[in-house]
């Protein structure tokens, strides 16, 4: 698997740090207190217990930041990691900082929705890089256990997470391929040139995993 495939969304790096031999319920507890506080309307919640606040506030996920960047670093998560993750949303960055700064003309409502979303990703990205996948699976399915009353099977859930999850860098893959081989022919694929062959490409891989499962007996239901 080529580097950029795998830096879409971050990979485990074994490490002997505290944030790695942590248990991922505390791993997984933290992201969603940090997720609850940038959600929560701060403001709002003050000026109805009567106490003054500004419309907005960015000190909230300046500090959720802050605790995130200090995990990372105690996880040994450099900067280069961190780019990787915010590289792929700077366009859709730039674009809010651009609407609250120059046609809201409010730039602290800008510096709260950036950091709100900057946070969001590096949380997730210390996550991602401190739990092997498998660890993650699991804790995913013993979170759906009690679907389990409602008739549905957690383990064909994580099953289908861990499809979803394998063939996203398979077609990024496949999307590289084919633009580095336009390139070598001298000519450059636009999106209607590379919307077929990805296309293709994705049945074919739909169909070969399809085949897979059936061998191991898992594209039937169970009893």
């Amino acid at each position: 698997m080529s580097r950029s495939r795998r830096e879409l969304f971050g990979f485990h790096r074994p490490a002997d740090t505290p944030v790695h031999r942590a248990p991922l319920a505390l791993k997984a507890s933290g992201v969603a207190v940090i997720s609850v506080l940038l959600m929560l309307p701060f403001p709002w919640l003050l000026r109805r217990l009567g106490i003054e606040a500004p419309e907005t506030s960015w000190a909230v996920p300046a500090g959720c930041l802050l605790l995130v960047l200090l995990a990372a670093a105690a996880a040994r998560i450099g900067p280069r990691a961190w780019w990787h993750s915010l590289r792929p949303a700077s366009w859709i960055l730039g674009l809010l900082a651009a609407y609250h700064l120059l046609l809201r003309r409010d730039p602290a409502m800008a510096a709260e929705v950036l950091l709100t979303v900057v946070t969001a990703l590096l949380a997730t990205r210390v996550l991602l890089e401190t739990t092997p996948l498998p660890d993650l699976l699991d804790g995913l399915v013993r979170l759906l256990s009690p679907l389990r009353l409602m008739g549905a099977d957690p383990e064909r859930i994580g099953l289908a997470i861990q499809i979803m999850l394998r063939s996203i860098p398979f077609l990024t893959g496949v999307l590289d391929d084919l633009r580095d081989a336009a390139a070598a022919r001298g000519t450059r694929l636009g999106p209607v040139g590379l919307a077929a062959p990805l296309v293709i490409s994705a049945v074919a891989h739909g169909q070969r995993t399809g085949e897979a499962l059936a061998a191991r007996g898992l594209d039937s239901p169970r009893p």
